[in-house]
């Protein structure tokens, strides 16, 4: 009986050790500073961090993560004679400062913060032999370390940077199984899958761009949708997303039929990714029940005028089979 109990015990701590160590990391923005929106910071923070800290991250998706979730906090801080970027989390805590401005002295920041919370000369001489130039002053004389490093070179990223999708789509159309439906997107835009993250079965962004951008989620709901919760429900996934954003409303509501014959619900909402900025999102959505999931297909830009209505075509184009 002992042993069983012995036998089962280990089973167990063999089973949380193992979704422990596949269970990524997030990068949360708790504060952009007055000059960046949050997607900036997002763009910028977690190309670095999976870089040279930890390969798991990833920005924080639509449907949101759970309260648990292993989480790097970026803060950024402006004042008269600079920046910092302060980043804490499970292996790093530190932060970094820059005297220049815009994107580039974000950059700086956020890398000096890194570097000099590396633990160990590889994980530096890595960040200095691609990002040398930017860190003049910490990479001045440092030698560059040529045997293997511990931590595995990543491609440059930007927001929300998944693997490429491995489904049958053609270029400029998604194709999606159970149910059955192609969604459109313009042929020069980038499709990825989103890893870790089955609800969200297709993310795509115009190329080396944070927006506009869009994403298809399927998912079995536990209960029957209603109209009348939608907008909540939307306003509280971008509040996970975005813990500063604010100033939500909906622009459009309304029941719709897809050219299939599906009945759906269109939804056109705005919101400020920053309270404190004056720049805001705008965001489509089409979201239809089928085979008892629930299928959204959202678009969303920091423009005007055409770049809307050209998110809500692509919503729009949903097809059924």
């Amino acid at each position: 009986m002992l042993k069983k109990f012995l036998v089962a015990i280990t089973v167990f701590l063999a089973v949380q050790t193992t979704q422990a160590a596949e269970a990524p990391c997030y990068v949360s923005i708790e504060s952009p500073g007055k000059s960046y929106t949050i997607l900036d910071v997002s763009a910028i923070a977690v190309t670095m961090i999976r870089q040279f800290i930890d390969p798991s991250v990833e920005a924080i998706p639509l449907t949101g993560i759970s309260g648990k979730a292993c989480m790097y906090r970026v803060n950024i801080v402006e004042k008269s004679e600079g920046l910092k970027a302060f980043i804490f989390g499970k292996k790093i805590s530190d932060y970094g400062t820059s005297n220049l401005r815009g994107e580039a002295g974000l950059e700086q920041a956020i890398l000096r913060a890194i570097y000099k919370g590396a633990d160990n000369d590889s994980s530096q001489s890595a960040i200095c032999q691609k990002y040398g130039k930017k860190l003049e002053t910490e990479c001045q004389g440092t030698k560059t370390i040529v045997q293997k490093s511990t931590i595995q070179s990543q491609p440059e990223t930007t927001f929300d940077d998944q693997q490429p999708p491995t489904d049958n789509s053609e270029a400029g159309i998604f194709k999606h199984n159970q149910p059955s439906f192609t969604v459109e997107y313009p042929d020069d835009w980038i499709p990825k899958k989103r890893r870790r993250h089955p609800n969200v079965v297709f993310f795509a962004t115009a190329e080396n761009k944070k927006t506009p951008a869009m994403e298809v989620v399927v998912v079995k709901p536990r209960r029957k949708m209603r109209d009348r919760g939608i907008p909540r429900f939307i306003n509280s996934q971008w509040q996970k997303r975005l813990p500063n954003s604010g100033n939500f409303k909906t622009i459009k509501a309304k029941r719709l039929t897809l050219k299939d014959g599906t009945s759906a619900y269109f939804y056109v909402v705005r919101l400020k990714p920053n309270i404190n900025q004056r720049r805001k999102i705008t965001a489509s959505y089409i979201i239809a029940e089928k085979q008892e999931k629930v299928v959204m297909v959202s678009a969303w830009t920091l423009q005007k005028g055409r770049a809307v209505k050209d998110i809500n075509r692509l919503v729009k184009s949903l097809r059924f089979q």
